[in-house]
């Protein structure tokens, strides 16, 4: 089981790139950790082995998706003044990508992206007061004829108290599946909104709860409902928040906040090789969704076992690094991702 588990995410993310063994030693023990207990008691891991990397489509147009000029600007600043002022812009790239893989309607899409050409903010809503199964999430649809009725309740929206319009995930009653609507200025302004915690990266970032009820039409639902979306959404993030989360650690260190030994100067080295090598993937399959899966646990985990350790010493600094392992995926979550898999039926 210990040596299974480990393995299993170390191919992973061996099939990007080099693992070394300061990497491979937290990685290692991490699993073990993030063992729950259905894994350890029902679990009769199998082999996952022959799998094709068929290609799945991400649902972003080749220029775009191809046209990284964006994201490696922000990458570039965060490296010069540290993540915080430049976490609106990273939050507005993350929103442009949720827009256009949410929907296969043009129209829809160039509406959504026209809010964000006239300047104004837009912000993802997903985490729901009612925890994270999404069969007892608060937030909700009632649909009557043409008319959805919306309850929304959700939790620590990144930048949503600055923002102007939403993306909001929510329950759609009668399916399985969730379904994901457009909130414009006028719709999101009627929204409760309150401030969620302490700021974070030096005072720059407040995240928000953002509570109420709205009525939308048949034209703001973007996708009648579906996992596909928000999996590619996900998986086109989080290389990117990883890469511009390892330029932040850069800034760190170079501010002598972060003094990372050289044991964990080598894990960095390989994560960052690994982000790299994922933003590099053009498609999106069951094994390369597994792949990003695995390189977001291994960065949430060397950010652990370097908070754990001596090389950050200011709390407020702590607390940052421990916010970027939740983002876009817990260590738990993606393990779990990864594991589901692979336990015996």
């Amino acid at each position: 089981m210990i040596d299974n588990t480990g393995r299993i995410v170390i191919e992973l993310i061996e099939s990007c790139g080099k693992v070394g063994k300061e990497l491979r030693e937290i990685v290692e023990k991490a699993c073990v950790r993030n063992l729950d207990s259905r894994m350890i008691i029902e679990g009769k891991l199998r082999e996952r082995g022959g799998e094709r990397d068929a290609a799945m489509p991400i649902g972003i147009p080749i220029g775009e998706r191809s046209n990284d000029n964006e994201i490696e600007s922000i990458i570039e600043r965060t490296g010069k003044d540290g993540i915080g002022p430049h976490f609106n812009s990273l939050i507005t790239y993350f929103w442009v990508i949720i827009a256009m893989t949410s929907t296969a309607d043009q129209k829809k899409v160039e509406e959504l992206l026209g809010l964000i050409r006239k300047g104004l903010k837009g912000c993802f809503l997903m985490t729901d007061r009612g925890g994270p199964s999404m069969n007892t999430w608060f937030s909700q649809t009632v649909v009557q004829g043409d008319t959805h009725n919306l309850t929304i309740d959700k939790l620590h929206g990144m930048n949503a108290l600055q923002c102007d319009c939403a993306i909001v995930v929510v329950r759609n009653s009668g399916s399985f599946l969730p379904a994901i609507y457009g909130l414009n200025p006028e719709k999101y302004a009627g929204l409760e909104k309150k401030a969620a915690g302490d700021r974070w990266f030096d005072g720059h970032v407040q995240l928000g709860n953002v509570k109420g009820k709205v009525t939308l039409s048949d034209n703001e639902k973007l996708i009648g409902g579906g996992f596909a979306p928000v999996a590619k959404q996900l998986s086109i993030c989080r290389p990117r928040l990883v890469r511009v989360a390892l330029s932040h650690l850069q800034w760190l260190i170079k501010q002598g906040r972060l003094r990372p030994s050289d044991f964990h100067q080598h894990a960095l080295a390989d994560v960052t090789a690994l982000a790299e090598a994922q933003m590099r993937f053009d498609v999106i399959s069951p094994v390369t969704l597994d792949r990003i899966h695995a390189l977001k646990f291994a960065f949430n985990e060397l950010l652990l076992d370097m908070v754990l350790s001596t090389a950050v010493r200011d709390l407020q600094d702590r607390r940052d690094l421990l916010g970027l392992t939740k983002m876009e995926g817990s260590s738990y979550r993606c393990f779990l991702e990864i594991m589901a898999k692979r336990m015996a039926r």
